[in-house]
Parts: C-alpha cells; structure tokens; sequence
C-alpha cells in the first residue's frame, strides 16, 4: 500500500494527463489519504514547500482534515489547484527533484491512500482564500449548465439573507476514481466551523425549498460531508 500511495502521488500530481475540453479552465487534484498521524503529513508537506523546489511550485497546495464524512475511510483530502494546464505543466518540470522524492517517501511511510480524482471547475463564486470550512455535496448532475445556475442562484439568494458564505461552486470529475460519489460536487465554504454550523442553522428553508424544487431531477445527491483547512500553502 507504501508504494501505492507513491505511484498515485507521482500519477496524479506529475504526470496525470488533463482531459478537460479547455485547457485555460483551473483544475484540481484531489487525493484521500487516511492516516493516525496528520502532523507528520503536514510536517513532510512543510518541509517541501520550503524548498527551492516547492517554493516555485505554481499551483496551491491544501490538506483538508474530513471531520464529518460518514462511514468514508479518508481522514484527509490534500488538493492541489492550479489556474490552467500550463501551470500543472510546470509542475511537472518544478517537481522532478529530490525534495519531491523525500516528500513522498515521508508521507507514504504515515498514509494509506484512499482515492484520488481529477476535478474541473464549472462554477466559482466568492473568496476561497477566507475559508476555512467547507460543506461538500457529491452527487450526479444530469444537466450541468442548468443545475450550476440554480445552485448560483441559491447561493446569493442566501448570502442576501445574511448567510456567512465566502465561496463557493462545482466541480466535474474528469479523471480518477473516488468510488461511487458521483460525476460532480459542489461546495460551501465559511470562514470557520462556528460560521458553518451558524448557517447551517439559520438557512431560510423557503429558499431551500425553492432550489430543491428547481433541480428536482437534475441530480441524485450521494453523500454530504464537512471539511475544514488544517494547512494551506
């Protein structure tokens, strides 16, 4: 499982070929990991990003702790963004040294991997640098174009009635396997957990309810979760 972790960091962060329609849309690489020792992931993830090799990594780099996420095995997600293929290509290039290496080594020694995906942004609202707490839908999207618009037409709708939302939006999947959690998910995200539960509990349900109407049949929702940032670089 030490070398399978290895194969899918290398995989998915250097070498996985984007499949997206537009090469100019940013994406997303997603991998679960499940670990009893998150400080030494986060440790290994630091070490890296002060080197040379990751300082001039072009893409952002989260590892998100999975709080709430049911009977799923993964502890933590770490997700690297980037703004377009160019950047992932210079990822490529960045990240052929020795640092890179000893940063895999490190973190397969404290991990067993879980899945990992390749996400494309369909929608994109808000300030993701403000979050610190997500909630995330997984779900199949039936009609892309007219569930993203009723899903942007909620949020706003919610932020006008005084929901603490920062960002939020869609991605599809486009590569990889997360088991069967769906084509998309969407997400909402808050600048804390206290923020989070607040919205959570004073979400105007006549809103809900509306939204809920509109993609009647646009979607199946597989899972809801809840994540919060422990590291972003």
């Amino acid at each position: 499982m030490r070398i399978k972790l290895i194969l899918v960091l290398a995989l998915a962060l250097l070498g996985f070929n984007a499949t997206a329609d537009d090469h100019a849309r940013p994406f997303t690489v997603f991998i679960g990991i499940s670990t009893d020792n998150p400080a030494a992931v986060v440790g290994a993830w630091d070490t890296f990003m002060a080197s040379d090799c990751g300082k001039s990594h072009p893409g952002q780099v989260s590892i998100m702790n999975e709080f709430f996420n049911g009977e799923y095995p993964a502890t933590h997600t770490v997700i690297v963004s980037y703004p377009n293929q160019q950047a992932w290509a210079q990822g490529v290039a960045n990240n052929r040294c020795l640092e890179w290496s000893q940063l895999m080594r490190n973190v397969s020694t404290v991990t067993e991997p879980v899945f990992q995906t390749l996400g494309m942004g369909v929608l994109a609202g808000g300030d993701l640098s403000k979050d610190g707490a997500y909630t995330i839908v997984q779900m199949d999207v039936l009609d892309e174009a007219k569930y993203a618009a009723a899903f942007e037409d909620w949020v706003k709708a919610q932020i006008a009635a005084g929901q603490k939302i920062t960002s939020y939006g869609i991605v599809r999947t486009v590569g990889g396997s997360q088991g069967n959690l769906g084509t998309h998910f969407a997400y909402i995200g808050s600048a804390n957990g206290l923020d989070q539960l607040d919205n959570a509990a004073t979400s105007d349900q006549k809103l809900m309810q509306k939204f809920r109407s509109k993609v009647s049949g646009m979607r199946t929702v597989k899972s809801v979760s809840i994540n919060y940032v422990a590291k972003r670089y």
